[in-house]
This record gives structure tokens, C-alpha cells and sequence, in this order.
């Protein structure tokens, strides 16, 4: 049966995907990739023009389970505030690793490889939650919560960076144990207030203290 573009370019993406979780940006060859997908190789570069496109596709197309736990258009308003919204959205962000282990290889082989791509990498799964945390805190600002001389931006990356490493660090020392809910969620409890310790306004350890 003769399949569509559209069809195509999945089982291309697909197998990309998984060539470079196993090899690496270096190690997967377009050859090795159009056999996995059983095409030619010029077929691959009608819909891609480089590998590095294909790269982009592949690592967009299989991120970690995103939003598993609080998705994230739309949270914000659901939150009661600062501290349940950031304890969410960092229980998130501890799950995400284990909901994709090929796309956490693929990671770290570009960091090692092909810088570039490992930042649009991140970017692409960590870039929607810096901007919602930004929201967060700026909500906090005008409620009198967080710091008005705050740098939202700065401190954003901060939190989702700080967050992001220590899922990492789970997963590193874990594996499968690293889904284990309770552990996840008291390590996102103490890594918020933690932040908070740092935003909130007023007296230094405050954070217990505004809306949840």
C-alpha cells in the first residue's frame, strides 16, 4: 500500500528518533535511519534537507511526557496560588524524565555532540514552563507576595533549571525508581519552598506565608 507524505515523514521521525537514542547526533547515519524506516535515503532528504533537521524533528516529536501531571496552559488559573502552582508544575517536571528515556539519551548525547541542538532541545520542553512560571510570579508581584524588583526571566530559569537538574539526578540514581510518587513530590515540596524562601517579599523565611 502506497502511504502519504504526511505518513512518511512519521515513520522517518520515528526512526530518527530512535537511531539517535541509541547512537547519538554523530553515531545515527541517515543510512542506518532509512533502513530503520525502510526507505530510501533521498526520500529522507525531500523531507528534510539536512540531518540536523531531521534532528530537530525527531527530538520535537518524542519529548518527555509533557504536562503529565499539571498541564500548562490554563494551570495558572487554576492554581490557588504561588506555592501550588510551582509545586505542580516541579512534580511535573521530576516525571518528565522517566516518561521518555530514549529522548533523555538523545539529550545527552547532543550535549556532548551537538550543543546547539541539546539547547533547542531543552528549550523546546523547558521554554512553555519558564513562561508560565514567569506568570506565576508575576501575579505574585501584583498581589504584593514576590519581590517587585524581582527578575522574573532570571528567576523563572532558576526555578525550572533547578528543578530540571534534580529530576535528572533522580533518574541518574534511581532508573524506574525515580517514578515513585512520594519521593517526587516531597523532594518538589522542599525544592519550592526553598525558591520561595528567595522571591517572597517581606521577611527572609516567609515562604509558608500568601495564598496556596
Amino acid at each position: 500500500m502506497r502511504l502519504d507524505r504526511a505518513t512518511r515523514r512519521e515513520l522517518i521521525v520515528r526512526a530518527a528518533a530512535a537511531a539517535f537514542s541509541e547512537h547519538g547526533y554523530r553515531g545515527a547515519s541517515i543510512r542506518d535511519i532509512a533502513r530503520r524506516a525502510q526507505v530510501s535515503e533521498a526520500l529522507i532528504y525531500r523531507h528534510f534537507a539536512t540531518k540536523e533537521d531531521l534532528f530537530r524533528a525527531a527530538s520535537q516529536a518524542s519529548p518527555p511526557a509533557r504536562s503529565s501531571v499539571w498541564p500548562v496552559p490554563g494551570a495558572l488559573a487554576r492554581a490557588g496560588g504561588e506555592v501550588e502552582f510551582l509545586e505542580r508544575t516541579a512534580q511535573d517536571l521530576l516525571s518528565a524524565p522517566v516518561g521518555s528515556p530514549g529522548w533523555l539519551r538523545a539529550l545527552l548525547y547532543a550535549v556532548l555532540e551537538a550543543p546547539g541542538q541539546a539547547g533547542r532541545m531543552r528549550d523546546a520542553v523547558l521554554g512553555p514552563r519558564v513562561q508560565a512560571v514567569v506568570q506565576c510570579l508575576g501575579r505574585g508581584v501584583g498581589a504584593g507576595r514576590v519581590r517587585e524588583e524581582l527578575d522574573l526571566e532570571l528567576a523563572a530559569r532558576a526555578f525550572v533549571g533547578m528543578v530540571a537538574w534534580a529530576g535528572l539526578e533522580l533518574q541518574l540514581e534511581g532508573g524506574a525508581d525515580a517514578a515513585d510518587r512520594p519521593e517526587r513530590d516531597r523532594l518538589a515540596r522542599g525544592l519550592v519552598d526553598l525558591f520561595l524562601k528567595g522571591v517572597r517579599a517581606g521577611p527572609a523565611g516567609a515562604a509558608g506565608g500568601g495564598a496556596r
